[in-house]
């Protein structure tokens, strides 16, 4: 009977994790079925070019998401995450049972509702097969018969790690704060819902009496929160398997807890699951509206038909613009030698109301379009009398040659030279 519940409790776990990854992409099926966020198009591109013969990545990611895509077309980019989150939390149980009983359901349960959980298994992203390569070599490391295998898996996983390309130059534009960076509810788009966060302390506090047989686990832990300062905090995707351990632990011991009030025992449980589930859904939410809409996706096919190939707008559009054949000035990876000196001339380009040095700074990035976006308007362009929206006014420099519910296409014109 204890195991027909077991299997029974298993099955909700994995029927909750499908739904909640599937959520997101259900909600952005009725705004035009678009991928979410920049990172889907950056591998999305990479996979073009390889099915086109033009790219030769040294991921194993980029070639199973294009075996992937030759199949599903671009369906693949949603069912590839998909399929290693399901897989990955499969291994996560497979290992957690070698460790715990009752408290696995409490375990999985808060990873599949946590952020980071949902952010790297419903985008495309890298992050999502490095986890699960990980999982797969601890579950064969601990299988004594399996060690040739486990050994193959782990050479795999450092080759793949090796050729990961970490930025040699870490933008000094980049703001860093660990707090933001860290939780959902005040920005972080990589993070933590603060109720994972609290449970999560609460369950290594209470795991300290057993310090000595587990130090390895806040070793680890300890490392991750120190890569954040060299990394970023992608890292919060691998610390998150670590501290949704911790919090499952937390929970189990409230429930069983001896409380001198009942009342107020259930009422901090509901607070604590509820909790859970708003940032759950709120992170859902935050997705599923996410950029780029279907009017930034009209106006980057409009681009795409253009003459001219080298297009500045703000670096986070930087993988649209780049998906739709155009070359972009700057892209969320950084990649550049000197990628401080582009984003102060990029920068300089947006606030300067001088237009002989503006146009001097365009030509030596021979920069043919301007693409605007209503974000971009809000943060950067906000005031018409200063910066570039100033400078739009020469009509002998610059052509509006597309406008369509906030979004614009500015054609930089360039005088012959006889």
């Amino acid at each position: 009977m204890q195991i027909k519940i077991k299997k029974i409790k298993i099955l909700y776990v994995f029927l909750l994790a499908i739904i909640v990854l599937m959520i997101p992409h259900l909600l952005r099926y009725f705004n035009g079925n678009i991928l979410i966020g920049g990172e889907s198009y950056y591998h999305a591109k990479i996979v073009k070019d390889i099915i086109d013969g033009n790219f030769q990545s040294l991921n194993p990611y980029h070639y199973i998401l294009a075996f992937f895509t030759y199949i599903f077309g671009d369906f693949a980019s949603k069912l590839l995450p998909f399929l290693l989150g399901i897989f990955s939390l499969l291994l996560f149980y497979l290992i957690l049972k070698k460790y715990f009983n009752e408290e696995i359901f409490l375990i999985l349960f808060i990873l599949i509702l946590s952020p980071d959980f949902i952010y790297t298994f419903t985008i495309s992203n890298i992050h999502s097969f490095f986890i699960f390569i990980s999982l797969l070599f601890y579950y064969f490391l601990k299988n004594k018969k399996r060690n040739i295998l486990s050994i193959t898996i782990l050479l795999f996983l450092i080759y793949t790690l090796s050729i990961y390309n970490y930025n040699a130059e870490f933008p000094d534009f980049l703001e860093k704060n660990i707090i933001k960076d860290a939780v959902t509810e005040i920005g972080a788009l990589i993070g933590f819902g603060i109720f994972n966060l609290l449970l999560a302390l609460i369950g290594i506090i209470l795991s300290w009496e057993y310090k000595k047989k587990i130090y390895p686990v806040y070793l680890i832990i300890l490392i991750l929160i120190i890569s954040y300062y060299y990394i970023g905090n992608i890292v919060n995707i691998y610390l998150n398997f670590f501290l949704a351990i911790f919090a499952g632990i937390a929970l189990y011991r409230l429930i069983n807890l001896k409380w001198e009030s009942k009342s107020i025992k259930n009422l901090t449980l509901i607070i604590l699951i509820i909790g859970l589930f708003f940032s759950c859904i709120s992170y859902i939410s935050i997705l599923s509206n996410s950029l780029p809409d279907k009017e930034i996706i009209d106006a980057l096919e409009y681009l795409r038909d253009l003459k001219k190939d080298n297009v500045l707008s703000d670096y986070k559009n930087g993988f649209w613009i780049e998906y739709y054949g155009k070359k972009s000035i700057m892209n969320s990876n950084f990649n550049y030698p000197n990628v401080n000196e582009i984003f102060k001339d990029i920068d300089f380009i947006f606030m300067s109301n001088d237009l002989e040095k503006t146009k001097k700074v365009l030509d030596r990035y021979n920069i043919g379009y301007i693409f605007i976006t209503p974000e971009m308007k809000k943060k950067k362009m906000n005031n018409k009398e200063e910066g570039l929206l100033f400078l739009f006014r020469n009509k002998e420099t610059f052509k509006n040659i597309y406008k369509w519910d906030d979004v614009e296409i500015w054609e930089v014109i360039k005088k012959e030279v006889n």
